[in-house]
C-alpha cells in the first residue's frame, strides 16, 4: 500500500508539473520552470510528511504555507535578500505578488518577462495545486478528486495565455496520459485499504444446499488492475489525439484578458506633438541633451535614420491625438504582422539623460525586445503601433537597449504596393467628412501626373511621392511660424502663408493622403544622422538634442505596410513656389491672396512715359515736387478707400452663402486692423473675440460675438449656413462698422478708413 502511494504522489507531481507547463504560452523564456518544478516537489513532499505524523489539516495547511513564504522568498525573490535574510523588498514582492499578480497576468503584454510578481503569483497557484492534490490522495476515497487540483491549475494557465498562438498537442496528451494514470493509481490503491467497502459481492447464494458457507469470488489484485488499465490510458488517449487534430475550430478560444482593462493610462500626458515648437525653437547655442545612442545593424544594412517616439492616429479637423492602448510588457514584446520586405535586426542602446517630455520611450521601428538596466521602470507598450512608454517611474538617468526590425523595402516593392482594403480598424484612419473642398482639390492637383493632356494613372506609391515632393519643394520651411494643425491652420498654411515647419508639413501631408484614400497618422521623434555640409555625406549622430525633435508622415500601403514619407523640406527656404490659387483662398474666407503678393513683390521700375527732357531749373523742380506730393497725400487715400470697397463688393458677392459669412468676418477683422489691434494669423473666430472684446464698446463687442457662431457654420458645418444667416452676417458688420467708431474724433474714423493695414496683413478668416 505504501508503494501505491507513494507512485501515486509521484504521479500527482508530474500531472502537476504538466500542468505548470502551461505558463510556457505566458512567459517568453523558460526562467520559471525550473522554480514551479521545486515548487511542485516540495509541496508535496510537505503533504506527504503530514500524512506520515498523522497532523491536522490546519497544521498541514499552516507547515505548507510557511514553507511557500520561505521557498518563494529564496528562489524566486532571491535578489532581494540581504545576507540571507528578508528585506522589506522581499516583504513587498511577496505582498504584491500574492495580492495582485493574477491582475498583472491578466495586464501585461504577451509573452511576458518572468518578472518577480509575476512569478510569485504562478509559484502561489501551482503550490496550492500541488499541495491540495497530495493531500486528496491520503485523504479522498473519490477517483476523481486528487486530479482536480492539477486539472484547475491548467485550464488557469491555458485562460491567462490563451491569446497567444496554440502550440502543439505534445502537452496536452501528455497530461491526460498522467490524469489517467492519476485516476487509475488513486482508484485501485483503495480497494487494497479498504476491501469491505469496494470487493465485489459473492456470487450465488451464500450457503449450499446442505448449509454449507460457499467461498468468496477470488480478488484481483489491484496492481493487476493497474497493469491492465495502463493499455487503456494510452490507447484513449491516442485516439483522443487523433479526434482533436482532426476536429477544426470554428470559433478563437475565449480569452480573459478581454474581462480587464489593460491600459496603462497616460491621459495626463501632453500630446508630444504640442511641444514639438518648443523643442525646434529653443536657443542653438544652448540645446538640451536629452539622450545618448548607440545603434547597430545586426542583420545587415545601414542603421536607422530617426527613432520613433509617438504615434498620433486620430485627426478630429482641430488637431492630432494618440488612441494607443498601452499593455504592460516585459522584455519579449508581442510581434507584428508580417510586412511582405526585408527586414534588418537593429539594436539600439539609449541612455536617458534629461527628463523626457512623457513618458514615452524613442526606439526604431518595430521593437522586438527591450531590456532595462536595473529594472529601473516598468514597461509599456501599444500592441498596434509598437510605441513604448514607461508605466511608472522616472527614466532619468537610466539605461536600455531595444532590437528592432526595421524594414528595408526595395523601390520595386514601393512601387507594387496596391491600395489597402479600408476594414473596420482603418476607417477611422480616411475619415475626412468634414475637410474643406479646396484642401480636397489641392491634394488631387497636387498628386496628379500629367503628360500634357490631362493625370496619368499610376501607383499608389507614386502618387503619394508626387505630393511629398509637391510640399517639399513648393513651400518655406520656416519655425517661426505659428503652431498648429486644424483645418483652419493647414488651409493659411497651403494657400496664404505658404511656409511652416515640420507640423504643418507632416499634418497637411496626412491630411491630403485621407482625402485620397490612404490611412495616414502623424509619427512625433527624433533624427539621429545629419548631412555634413562639407562632403554632404550623412554623419550618425551619438547624442541627440531638442534640435533633433521631427515630426513625419506614414502612409499604409498594400497588406499592412506603414511606409513613411518625408514631405518637410530642409531647414531653409525652399526656392520654388507654387502659385496661389484666389478662388480656393476665398472659399476659405482668407484674405484675397494678390494684396499679399502685391505687399510682397519688390516694385518695379516705372517708365518715363513723357518727355525725356529734364526740368528747366530748379523753380520748375520744386514745382514738380510739390505737385507729386499732393498727388501722392490724395491719390494715395483715395486709392487705398476704392480698394477696400471693391474688396468688399466681392467678398459680399461670392457665389456661396458660406463664402458670403467668411466675406463678412473678413471686412470685420479688417476693421480691427484699422485701429490698431494686433490679430494673429492663427487665431480662430473665438480668439479674435476673446483678445478684441474687451478694448471696444459694449455694443460693438455684443456685435463681435454675435457672429462667431456664424463662423463656425460656415467653416465646419456639412450644409453651410443659409441666405438668412449670410444677410445677418453682412448686417451686424455693418453695424459693428458704425458702433466702432462711435464716438471717436472725425480724424480717427478718417484715418481708420484710409490705414493701409489690411492690404498688407494677412489674417486666417475663422
Amino acid at each position: 500500500m505504501k508503494r501505491l502511494a507513494a507512485f501515486e504522489l509521484a504521479a500527482v507531481s508530474a500531472l502537476t508539473m504538466l500542468a505548470a507547463l502551461g505558463f510556457g504560452r505566458v512567459f517568453a523564456t523558460s526562467g520559471y520552470v525550473l522554480p514551479a518544478f521545486g515548487a511542485v516537489l516540495v509541496a508535496v513532499a510537505i503533504a506527504g510528511n503530514a500524512r506520515v505524523r498523522r497532523a491536522t489539516t490546519t497544521a498541514s495547511l499552516l507547515w505548507s504555507f510557511l514553507a511557500f513564504l520561505t521557498y518563494t522568498a529564496y528562489v524566486a525573490l532571491g535578489g532581494t535578500t540581504a545576507h540571507l535574510l528578508p528585506t522589506t523588498g522581499t516583504v513587498e514582492h511577496l505582498a504584491t505578488g500574492l495580492t495582485g499578480g493574477w491582475a498583472d497576468l491578466l495586464t501585461v503584454s504577451l509573452p511576458a518577462t518572468v518578472e518577480p510578481d509575476l512569478l510569485v503569483c504562478v509559484l502561489a497557484l501551482v503550490w496550492a495545486a500541488a499541495a491540495v492534490g497530495a493531500g486528496c490522495v491520503h485523504r479522498s476515497r473519490n477517483a476523481v478528486v486528487p486530479v482536480l487540483p492539477a486539472l484547475v491549475l491548467y485550464l488557469v494557465a491555458l485562460g491567462f495565455g490563451a491569446s497567444q498562438p496554440a502550440g502543439t498537442l505534445v502537452l496536452p496528451a501528455a497530461f491526460s496520459v498522467v490524469l489517467l494514470v492519476v485516476f487509475l493509481l488513486h482508484a485501485n490503491r483503495w480497494v487494497v485499504i479498504e476491501p469491505s467497502g469496494l470487493d465485489p459481492k459473492p456470487q450465488g447464494p451464500a450457503t449450499d444446499p446442505a448449509g454449507r458457507h460457499r467461498p468468496l469470488s477470488v480478488h484481483t489484485p489491484a496492481t493487476r488492475w493497474i497493469a491492465l488499465g495502463l493499455p487503456v490510458v494510452a490507447a484513449s488517449t491516442l485516439l483522443a489525439g487523433i479526434a482533436v487534430a482532426g476536429v477544426p475550430l470554428r470559433a478563437p478560444a475565449f480569452d480573459p484578458r478581454s474581462l480587464r482593462d489593460q491600459r496603462v493610462d497616460v491621459a495626463d500626458v501632453a500630446n508630444p506633438l504640442d511641444g514639438l515648437k518648443g523643442e525646434l525653437t529653443a536657443p542653438s547655442s544652448e540645446p538640451t541633451l536629452r539622450y545618448r545612442i548607440g545603434i547597430e545593424a545586426h542583420s545587415g544594412g545601414a542603421a536607422v535614420d530617426r527613432l520613433r517616439l509617438a504615434v498620433l492616429d486620430r485627426f478630429d479637423g482641430a488637431g492630432w491625438s494618440s488612441t494607443a492602448r498601452f499593455d504592460r510588457t516585459g522584455a519579449a514584446l508581442p510581434e507584428g504582422p508580417d510586412p511582405g520586405v526585408r527586414t534588418d535586426e537593429v539594436l539600439q542602446t539609449v541612455q536617458v539623460l534629461a527628463a523626457p517630455p512623457g513618458p514615452w520611450l524613442p526606439a526604431a521601428d518595430r521593437p522586438v525586445t527591450v531590456e532595462v538596466d536595473g529594472d529601473a521602470f516598468p514597461l509599456a507598450i501599444d500592441p498596434v503601433t509598437a510605441v513604448l512608454i514607461s508605466a511608472g517611474g522616472d527614466p532619468t538617468g537610466s539605461t536600455y537597449r531595444v532590437v528592432s526590425m526595421v524594414m528595408r523595402p526595395t523601390p520595386q516593392q514601393l512601387a507594387a504596393l496596391s491600395r489597402p482594403t479600408i476594414t473596420d480598424a482603418t476607417a477611422g484612419l480616411v475619415d475626412v467628412t468634414d475637410m474643406p473642398v479646396p484642401l480636397r482639390q489641392l491634394a488631387q492637383r497636387l498628386s496628379e501626373a500629367r503628360n500634357g493632356t490631362g493625370p496619368t494613372p499610376d501607383s499608389p506609391y507614386a502618387r503619394l511621392t508626387r505630393l511629398q515632393n509637391a510640399l517639399a519643394t513648393g513651400y518655406d520651411y520656416r519655425e517661426d511660424t505659428p503652431s498648429g494643425s486644424s483645418y483652419g491652420r493647414l488651409t493659411n498654411f497651403l494657400t496664404i502663408e505658404r511656409s511652416g515647419y515640420a507640423e504643418q508639413f507632416a499634418g497637411a501631408f496626412a491630411v491630403l493622403a485621407r482625402s485620397l484614400g490612404y490611412p495616414s497618422r502623424l509619427v512625433v521623434g527624433y533624427l539621429t544622422t545629419d548631412t555634413d555640409p562639407v562632403t554632404g555625406a550623412t554623419v550618425a549622430r551619438t547624442e541627440i538634442t531638442n534640435r533633433q525633435a521631427h515630426v513625419w508622415p506614414e502612409v499604409l500601403l498594400g497588406d499592412g505596410l506603414w511606409v513613411p514619407f518625408e514631405p518637410t523640406p530642409p531647414r531653409r527656404a525652399a526656392t520654388t513656389v507654387e502659385p496661389t490659387d484666389p478662388v480656393a483662398d476665398a472659399r476659405t474666407g482668407g484674405l484675397v491672396p494678390e494684396a499679399q503678393r502685391q505687399a510682397a513683390e519688390p516694385a518695379s521700375a516705372g517708365s518715363t512715359g513723357g518727355a525725356s527732357g529734364r526740368a528747366d531749373g530748379p523753380g520748375s523742380a520744386l514745382l514738380v515736387g510739390v505737385a507729386a506730393l499732393l498727388a501722392i497725400g490724395v491719390l494715395v487715400p483715395l486709392g487705398l478707400v476704392v480698394l477696400k470697397r471693391g474688396r468688399r463688393r466681392r467678398r459680399r458677392n461670392q457665389p456661396s452663402t458660406a463664402e458670403q459669412v467668411l466675406g463678412a468676418w473678413a471686412e470685420v477683422t479688417d476693421r480691427l486692423l484699422e485701429i490698431g489691434l494686433d490679430i494673429d494669423r492663427s487665431m480662430t473666430a473665438k480668439d479674435v473675440l476673446a483678445t478684441a472684446g474687451p478694448r471696444l464698446s459694449p455694443p460693438a463687442a455684443e456685435l463681435l460675438a454675435a457672429m462667431v457662431p456664424l463662423v463656425g457654420v460656415a467653416l465646419y458645418s456639412p450644409h453651410g449656413p443659409d441666405s438668412t444667416a449670410a444677410t445677418m452676417m453682412w448686417t451686424h458688420a455693418e453695424a459693428f462698422r458704425s458702433a466702432l467708431h462711435d464716438g471717436d474724433e472725425w480724424y480717427r474714423s478718417t484715418l481708420a478708413r484710409v490705414s493701409p493695414r489690411p492690404l498688407l496683413s494677412g489674417v486666417t478668416r475663422r
